[in-house]
């Protein structure tokens, strides 16, 4: 399965269900509001996702996978990206007033939220097979770094530079990097985080410039955003 956000006639956003196997295409959300990020929760039983609402608000709320209303999660944070660290705990990419961006720890029971970091990117990710996250630190213009991330011990280290200007990536397993220029794909080993190495793809033809958002199903299938 591949959950996607796709836009409608109008120019809003709902979110869709593929099923590979069987080709079949399913709305999650029909709404007259704005719905990105999906993100399968940790139970398997819902999606959680930005709600775009037309005052600029953008709360986290969470759809049941066989329909229904949404539980509304967090409407005190203006929300950009996420990622579920527990059944009670989420990473979130929070934008803030001052224009800048921050990362934040939250607890859905008692609310709480901590900024453990500043200037994230937008790709946040469990790492394969651990209990520990990367994300990407923007520490200028032209310094852009693939952070671990503790949730446990709040504690931080730098797994390698991104590709430069590029902010997308993706775990293949917990030791292999997938990212892109935009055009090409090339692959990171964190034996040797100083080497990108180029990916073939054997019809490049195939493959429309502009990629961006990769994601992976951690068994050989990725999906990832292209411009037409």
């Amino acid at each position: 399965m591949i959950y996607y956000s796709s836009f409608n006639d109008s120019g809003r956003a709902d979110i869709w269900m593929y099923n590979f196997r069987t080709g079949e295409r399913k709305a999650i959300t029909q709404t007259a509001e704005r719905e990105y990020s999906p993100t399968l929760t940790p139970d398997g039983k819902n999606i959680s996702c930005i709600i775009q609402r037309d005052n600029g608000a953008q709360d986290l709320g969470m759809y049941p996978l066989n329909g229904g209303n949404p539980t509304i999660l967090i409407d005190n944070l203006k929300v950009g990206y996420h990622v579920w660290v527990s059944t009670t705990q989420l990473l979130l990419f929070v934008l803030e007033s001052e224009g800048h961006n921050s990362l934040r720890l939250y607890n859905t029971t008692d609310k709480t939220n901590t900024v453990v970091a500043e200037n994230p990117g937008r790709a946040l990710h469990r790492i394969p097979g651990t209990n520990k996250f990367s994300f990407v630190l923007k520490v200028d213009a032209n310094d852009w770094r693939i952070q671990e991330f503790d949730p446990i011990t709040k504690t931080f280290t730098k797994i390698a530079n991104c590709i430069a200007g590029h902010e997308d990536i993706c775990w293949l397993d917990n030791k292999t990097i997938l990212s892109s220029d935009g055009t090409n794909f090339a692959i990171l080993d964190r034996s040797n985080p100083s080497s990108w190495q180029p990916v073939r793809v054997d019809d490049p033809a195939k493959l429309i410039t502009s990629i961006t958002r990769i994601a992976s199903n951690g068994n050989g299938k990725i999906a990832f955003v292209v411009a037409e």
